[in-house]
């Protein structure tokens, strides 16, 4: 699986643009639906920081939000890092699964619909 994140991570910024159909409007929609039931200073836990383009998105649109953010690939979250470089000081990575993320009280949470095309993909040589 490894393998599959570090090619993830070589294409992933222009690939999900292409796949995926209103891949740009995607991450305006998470933040209005979190912004309707956040606080002004509110708390995201993202499951599932990829590349940080969504991190990157909501960063820009909520300057009061904090972030953290897990992944399991180290690849993806070295781009995550590049990504959101500008809110660097709002945002932390944790490297690993959901047990990776901190126990803290979050004020909503997003799991990137990117993560959604990969479950069908990773299951297909399942029973």
């Amino acid at each position: 699986m490894k393998w599959f994140y570090s090619l993830a991570a070589k294409f992933f910024p222009t690939w999900y643009e292409r796949r995926l159909p209103g891949f740009a409007s995607l991450h305006r929609m998470i933040e209005i639906l979190l912004a309707e039931k956040m606080p002004p200073d509110g708390h995201v836990l993202v499951l599932g920081a990829g590349g940080g383009m969504e991190l990157k998105a909501l960063a820009d649109a909520q300057p009061g939000w904090t972030f953290d953010a897990v992944d399991p690939s180290a690849d993806m979250l070295e781009l995550a890092a590049e990504t959101v470089r500008p809110h660097v000081d709002r945002v932390r990575l944790h490297y690993g699964s959901i047990e990776a993320a901190p126990q803290a009280p979050f004020d909503g949470a997003s799991l990137p619909a990117s993560l959604l095309g990969f479950g069908s993909a990773l299951d297909a040589g399942r029973p």
